[in-house]
């Protein structure tokens, strides 16, 4: 869960050619592509009929999620023309939402949730306390993912990470989690904006909503979610949930999973 950790380093060594060598220019991604290894067949890559080999799973949904909630988060939108998946829906097996055979795909419920981020107005979000006990380290290179101790590798991973917006009535405000850790959920407490310019939510029952995408929230097991046959790939999808707000919210955040919070006043 460090690939786009990765690419988020690597573009930021782009966009510092750009100030030094053009600058004013936008920096825009025309065909990203995050594909996990697990999620094709290395005997037959394009042997996808028989054994399912079809470049998405569980561990692409969030990689998505984790770039775009990434660019969000650390770089200004001056800054991003444009950021596009490669590609969105075709014969293909790198297609991003809908495959040929009229699967929709385990990223297309991730992309939907970040879709609900209200964008008027973009808040910080602060996850204090993330030491060695909440982090991760690559120790080896996997893919295009360098080891921490590479000069352009990746620092330890947080295995949490959030991104926060409200709307410009300041009547609606939406949260979205990511865990990125495979083995272990994590528990925390979700503390809104206080004071003059602060959201406190209505505590009336049953209006928050909660939209999560874990896998065995479905009934399945975890260790299946990285395998991409239709049976596996059936469970990866959103689930929609009601609960009512208290003062700070507790909650455990399933391993390996996103979710998004939609507040309202």
């Amino acid at each position: 869960m460090a690939a786009a950790t990765q690419a988020l380093l690597d573009l930021h060594r782009v966009k510092s050619q750009i100030t030094t060598h053009a600058p004013g220019k936008k920096l825009a991604l025309t065909e990203y592509g995050i594909f996990p290894r697990d999620s094709f067949n290395f005997d037959d890559p394009l042997d996808i009929d028989e054994k399912g080999a079809e470049y998405s799973n569980l561990a692409k949904a969030l990689y998505d999620a984790d770039l775009l909630m990434g660019l969000i988060n650390q770089f200004d939108p001056k800054d991003i023309a444009a950021a596009t998946a490669w590609n969105l829906y075709s014969n293909m097996v790198e297609s991003a939402y809908i495959y040929w055979n009229g699967t929709i795909r385990p990223q297309y419920y991730a992309l939907e949730m970040l879709r609900k981020l209200q964008p008027a107005v973009w808040l910080q979000t602060t996850i204090p306390n993330q030491n060695s006990t909440f982090t991760f380290k690559i120790e080896k290179k996997v893919g295009n993912v360098r080891p921490y101790t590479d000069p352009e590798g990746v620092p330890p991973v947080d295995c949490l990470a959030a991104v926060a917006s409200r709307n410009s009535n300041n009547d609606r405000l939406t949260l979205v989690v990511i865990n990125r850790d495979l083995d272990r959920s994590i528990t925390a407490t979700i503390q809104l904006p206080s004071g003059s310019s602060g959201f406190t939510p209505s505590s009336a029952a049953g209006v928050q909503k909660k939209t999560e995408l874990a896998y065995e929230a479905n009934g399945g097991d975890l260790k299946n979610a990285h395998n991409e046959t239709p049976g596996d790939n059936e469970r990866v999808k959103s689930l929609e949930t009601y609960f009512t707000w208290t003062a700070e919210k507790v909650y455990t955040f399933p391993k390996h999973s996103l979710t998004l919070f939609e507040f309202t006043k």
